[in-house]
């Protein structure tokens, strides 16, 4: 039986991802004469085509929910200032998912393959995403250099500094770019937490644990005001410490508590 379940939830997974490719077929010839147009243009109409994006990816979040695969759900627990920049550890895909269908106009960087992928590349560059090659130093130059322009005109940037997902929800090896960008503008980052119920690699996953499927959430909260200024070593290690401070507390979910912290 746990076998049937279990081809069922794949056929699910891959139904959705064959749902989002439909509405990136279909969003080609409106994002192709767009992408076309000098970065000076597109510059003026990506807030739009980024809540273009967010309603998509909103669509794929319901859908999702709708079909018994995954419930995904942010809580923001910031008082006070928002900053605009957001830093985030990153467990599986639906990060991606979750972050453009949760917060409308933001900006990220965008793996290099993705841009040149014949069915994202339009929406890419329409939106004015950032496109990067890890394994090119000068792409990272460029990126950050348009990191700061989107800060400096007000925009909402989320980075992930692990580069790429862990799937074991373990914290991977962190780089210092969304630190840096911290502490090189002198802004004050709100951090993005996101927890599973359940790991993505281990086919348990798929089995209806309840009503909703997978859960998945995303917690926001407040970087520490007093460390404004501070240098790119020290918004590191208070990432580090709110991150180690969140998984031991009520609000992250159990499968992504450490085994030492089951009486926290």
């Amino acid at each position: 039986m746990n076998k049937i379940i279990y081809l069922g939830r794949v056929l699910i997974y891959l139904y959705g991802f064959f749902v989002f490719g439909l509405l990136c077929l279909l969003s080609l010839p409106l994002g192709l004469p767009l992408a076309l147009l000098p970065l000076s243009w597109r510059r003026r109409i990506h807030p739009y085509v980024r809540h273009v994006v967010y309603q998509g990816f909103r669509f794929v979040r319901w859908h999702c929910r709708i079909t018994g695969f995954v419930t995904m759900t942010l809580f923001d627990h910031r008082q006070g200032p928002k900053s605009r920049l957001l830093i985030a550890n990153h467990i599986s895909m639906f990060d991606i998912v979750m972050l453009f269908g949760l917060i409308d106009g933001v900006q990220s960087l965008v793996h290099a393959k993705f841009a040149q992928n014949p069915l994202l590349w339009s929406t890419v560059r329409a939106a004015s995403y950032i496109p990067i090659d890890p394994k090119k130093p000068i792409d990272g130059v460029r990126a950050f250099e348009e990191l700061e322009y989107s800060l400096r005109e007000g925009q909402t940037v989320a980075l992930f500094p692990e580069g790429t997902r862990s799937g074991t929800g373990s914290l991977g090896r962190l780089k210092m770019g969304p630190f840096r960008l911290a502490s090189d503008l002198k802004i004050v980052p709100d951090f993005i937490f996101f927890t599973s119920n359940q790991a993505f690699l281990n086919p348990a996953a798929f089995f209806p644990r309840s009503r909703g499927g997978v859960r998945l959430e995303a917690h926001l909260v407040s970087g520490d005001q007093a460390l404004l200024a501070s240098d790119e070593k020290s918004w590191q290690d208070h990432f580090l410490k709110t991150y180690s401070e969140f998984v031991r507390s009520e609000r992250a979910l159990p499968w992504n508590r450490p085994k030492d912290a089951s009486d926290c």
